[in-house]
């Protein structure tokens, strides 16, 4: 169990975070939200073939012969059943769903933050804006690449700090908390943050951790 100074230090930092993005008003007056369960956090080698999956699919968007490319390459490489009936579908479809082809695109942010939690990436940007080019660029050094072999990156996935995963999930957390209350409220939004990369960040580690006890990632529950 952690202990009172650990929790203070942890709620200084996020209070830290937020205030500098704009939400002033954020404070933690509740400490045993901020312990983490370590036993409860996906498997390392389950998060590396989610992250390889969010990648592809974000690629399949380009284009139906991109999709067909990413099916290839997840039924060769034993992840199509990794995938949910509706990631399924939208690799299998000859038709071009809108909505979907839109919430595939932002998936990439989501294996952005995946990768960094497998801690093969150094940083990981501020959710002031989408994912830069050199972040792109460093992101696709250490992906395996549409077609290749995933055995390595899959075997060889490490988690980085767990406590760092956590504080990561709650900021966009209680970002997500923010907007969902400037909506019901009618108020404005004052911060920099770019809600899209934020809430992406938010479902993917809710899923790292379980949180509320759900594993499957079509579940993955965002409600603050």
């Amino acid at each position: 169990m952690e202990d009172k100074k650990i929790l203070l230090s942890r709620k200084e930092r996020i209070e830290y975070r937020l205030k500098k993005y704009g939400i002033l008003n954020s404070v933690i007056d509740h400490l045993p939200y901020l312990r983490f369960d370590s036993s409860t956090f996906q498997t390392p080698q389950k998060v590396a073939k989610r992250t390889i999956i969010l990648y592809g699919l974000s690629y399949a968007t380009n284009s139906f012969f991109s999709k067909l490319k990413v099916k290839k390459w997840f039924v060769k490489e034993h992840l199509w059943n990794d995938l949910s009936k509706e990631e399924q579908s939208f690799l299998s479809s000859f038709l071009s769903n809108r909505d979907l082809k839109i919430r595939y695109s932002w998936a990439f942010e989501g294996a952005v933050v995946l990768n960094w939690a497998l801690n093969k990436t150094d940083d990981l940007t501020q959710i002031i804006e989408e994912i830069s080019q050199s972040g792109i660029n460093d992101f696709l050094e250490c992906i395996p690449s549409v077609g290749s072999s995933t055995k390595d990156y899959i075997e060889m996935a490490k988690y980085r700090s767990l406590e760092a995963i956590f504080e990561e999930n709650l900021v966009n957390e209680l970002a997500t908390s923010y907007f969902r209350d400037i909506m019901i409220f009618g108020t404005p939004d004052v911060t920099n943050i770019n809600r899209d990369v934020s809430f992406e960040r938010h479902k993917a580690l809710n899923w790292v951790r379980k949180f509320g006890g759900i594993e499957d990632w079509d579940e993955v529950d965002t409600s603050t």
